[in-house]
């Protein structure tokens, strides 16, 4: 077990850090660790196949709802000032407009740039 940033003991599991411990060298397996104790923003990529990204952030910043754009993801934005409960309580969440996922779960397309048939 390993302290996480709340101050509070947090559990991974025991093959989870033996794993950690092989692959990550030693002076960085702390900041590792605390990594998953800390909590994420959330973040959400718009369905293109069912929505503009302008149109999606229109109609939920109408709802009452704050977003910042990521420069570098043409559909990506963080969620600044509500739960990421409320936000999947809404019926663009439940008819699949948005995708809730972490900006890190977002970079392999962009840096792989896969292509048709691949």
């Amino acid at each position: 077990m390993y302290m996480g940033m709340s101050g509070e003991w947090e559990a991974l599991p025991g093959a989870f850090l033996e794993r950690l411990e092989q692959v990550i060298p030693d002076d960085k397996l702390q900041l590792v660790l605390q990594s998953f104790c800390q909590k994420k923003p959330t973040t959400l990529r718009a369905n293109t196949l069912k929505i503009s990204p302008q149109k999606l952030i229109e109609e939920l910043s109408g709802m009452g709802f704050i977003f910042e754009k990521i420069s570098w993801m043409d559909n990506c934005f963080v969620l600044k000032n509500r739960t990421q409960r409320e936000l999947t309580d809404t019926d663009f969440y439940k008819n699949g407009f948005f995708y809730l996922q972490y900006l890190s779960s977002q970079l392999p397309p962009i840096n792989l740039d896969p292509q048709v048939y691949e």
